[in-house]
């Protein structure tokens, strides 16, 4: 069962899941589906901390979307005292629309399920965007040239934190 689909079925089961900023997996629900999830979920933890952080951060853009249609007046932004980075929206690609090469997905995963120590969130976020835009163009590319992960990932010399 892949991730989205364990997360799914738990649900269903009255399972509710809470991601911790250290990223821990918390699970509140009825005692009997939580026994009975604990063992799957602990399997595909670092998928399933991915998945509940993408949608937590798709939510709010989400209800804004949704308040727009409805037609209501849109929520202004505060401006924050730095540049946003330059991210755009993207379909789930973590494990959908740009697919990372396998001998790359555990430093992928390792990069979506927490920040790294010393790094901000939006330094962070900008990294997810440009692995996934580097992996979208090259990423055969540099499959075939066999490009160490620590190439690509490591703090602060990776090509995605160089990008």
């Amino acid at each position: 069962m892949n991730a989205a689909t364990l997360i799914t079925s738990a649900r269903a089961d009255g399972l509710n899941f809470t991601v911790s900023d250290s990223g821990s997996v918390k699970l509140s629900g009825p005692q009997s589906a939580v026994d009975r999830w604990v063992p799957a979920i602990a399997s595909n933890k670092p998928e399933i901390i991915a998945l509940l952080r993408q949608e937590t951060s798709a939510a709010p853009v989400a209800a804004l979307a949704d308040s727009s249609a409805a037609g209501s007046a849109p929520i202004s932004p505060i401006e924050p005292p730095w540049p946003e980075p330059a991210l755009r929206p993207v379909s789930h690609f973590a494990f959908g629309a740009v697919e990372v090469p396998h001998r790359y997905r555990r430093a992928w995963l390792e990069l979506l399920v927490r920040c790294p120590d010393g790094v901000s969130e939006r330094q962070w976020a900008q990294a997810i965007y440009d692995a996934h835009d580097l992996f979208e163009t090259w990423g055969a590319k540099i499959e075939e040239m066999r490009w160490a992960d620590d190439d690509i990932f490591e703090r602060p010399d990776g090509l995605i934190w160089f990008l």
